[in-house]
């Protein structure tokens, strides 16, 4: 578990090398990760629609699908995972097009399967982090002027964004 939330974090990663997804999803898992995969965009696609991901990680160079592609349509979605791209191509002009499109972290091959690992934990602290503070903050309900109500509610957020509701009766 991670120090800020209760939350397991769970990654998608998403690269055509098989090898690659694994020392990856091995790094990760030792961060206590849930890992999933796939070999490419197109694949990683279908597994976002059945599973809430909170980071994706992705290659920018596979079959059917690329990483820039994936990375824009995950980006423009309802609610965005935190996107981490892991390349080989090392072009300053298209890091500052993935930065401007959102990407929230991009790693450039090669790099300590540890070092990465590490990095894409950060992200996932700071993709937390940044979602707690875009929830509206509940609030009690106000009751009319001279009304008295018998139950009393108060709501509060705890780690993790997770509602508490506690509920305390008083005598009329």
């Amino acid at each position: 578990m991670t120090k800020i939330t209760n939350i397991k974090p769970k990654c998608l990663i998403v690269e055509d090398d098989e090898d690659c997804r694994w020392i990856i999803m091995r790094a990760l898992m030792r961060l206590e990760f849930e890992c999933e995969t796939a070999n490419d965009g197109r694949h990683a696609l279908e597994i976002m629609k059945r599973g809430d991901y909170q980071v994706v990680v992705t290659d920018l160079k596979m079959p059917n699908k690329h990483g820039f592609s994936l990375a824009t349509d995950l980006k423009s979605s309802e609610n965005p995972p935190a996107v981490v791209v892991y390349t080989g191509v090392e072009e300053p002009k298209l890091v500052t097009q993935l930065y401007t499109l959102g990407v929230d972290e991009v790693c450039i091959k090669p790099i300590s399967p540890d070092v990465l690992a590490a990095k894409i934990n950060a992200v996932f602290h700071r993709w937390i982090e940044n979602n707690q503070k875009n929830k509206p903050e509940i609030k009690e309900p106000v009751a009319e002027e001279g009304a008295k109500p018998n139950v009393v509610r108060k709501v509060t957020r705890g780690a993790g964004g997770k509602k508490h509701v506690k509920l305390a009766v008083r005598a009329s």
